[in-house]
């Protein structure tokens, strides 16, 4: 991808350079033509960034750390609810005791 980028650019400057030439309409468009070929290059590159990044690249990506996330809150979330039973279990307990 980046010697596509790179050959697009050096073609940029070459025609930028040659804007004299006897067709000016014909150069023009060329130079219109490959600079859009440019930017799609670029952004081909940009998304294949994007993608390794939430897909991963032989790591793991955005999607599986998030659902890492979301498993571990899912576990500490219901670990706490089994807490907070005991405690209030307890309380009741002591409550029913001492008034007993």
């Amino acid at each position: 991808m980046s010697d596509r980028i790179e050959i697009l650019t050096r073609e940029i400057d070459r025609l930028r350079q040659s804007r004299h030439a006897a067709d000016n309409q014909l150069q023009e468009l060329l130079l219109k033509l490959t600079e859009i070929q440019l930017n799609l290059a670029t952004q081909d590159k940009t998304l294949g960034k994007l993608d390794a990044a939430v897909n991963g690249n032989g790591r793991p990506g955005v999607l599986v750390r998030v659902d890492r996330v979301e498993r571990i809150t899912g576990g500490l979330t219901r670990a706490v609810w089994l807490l907070a039973a005991a405690v209030v279990s307890a309380a009741v307990k002591l409550i029913v005791d001492h008034l007993g």
